[in-house]
């Protein structure tokens, strides 16, 4: 079940998210002030080459999160949890946990690009 849980709840998802879009944000700033002679990657590279680790992520977060959820959930019975399952199951609960990941996916993006401006400006000693 709780596995299940993990799967249908988004929480793997969001941590795969949040780490792909820091590492998007950083590539970026990087890349923004690497000196003129070395060749650059364009934003749809970084991304399509970062985005590419997104399965590896999302299995080792989906299993991070077991012990986790197992902490949290303890406190309920299997019937519980089963009820639990159900409920995530349904079409509302799904359509809830999609687009709350859609709209955390494009907050963390929106802020991993500014971080990744800001250092880029950072890396060329620029006051920001």
């Amino acid at each position: 079940n709780l596995q299940k849980i993990v799967a249908i709840s988004g929480g793997a998802q969001a941590m795969a998210d949040a780490m792909i879009n820091i590492s998007i944000g950083t590539a970026l700033g990087a890349s923004a002030v690497a000196p003129k002679d070395q060749p650059r990657l364009s934003q749809a590279e970084i991304v399509e080459m970062i985005e590419g680790m997104r399965p590896q992520m999302d299995r080792s977060f989906e299993a991070m999160m077991v012990p986790i959820y197992g902490t949290l959930y303890k406190p309920l019975s299997d019937k519980d949890l089963k009820a639990l399952v159900k409920e995530l199951s349904t079409p509302a609960a799904r359509k809830f946990v999609a687009v709350t990941m859609r709209a955390f996916n494009a907050g963390m993006r929106a802020q991993a690009l500014k971080m990744g401006q800001r250092l880029g400006l950072e890396m060329q000693g620029e006051n920001i």
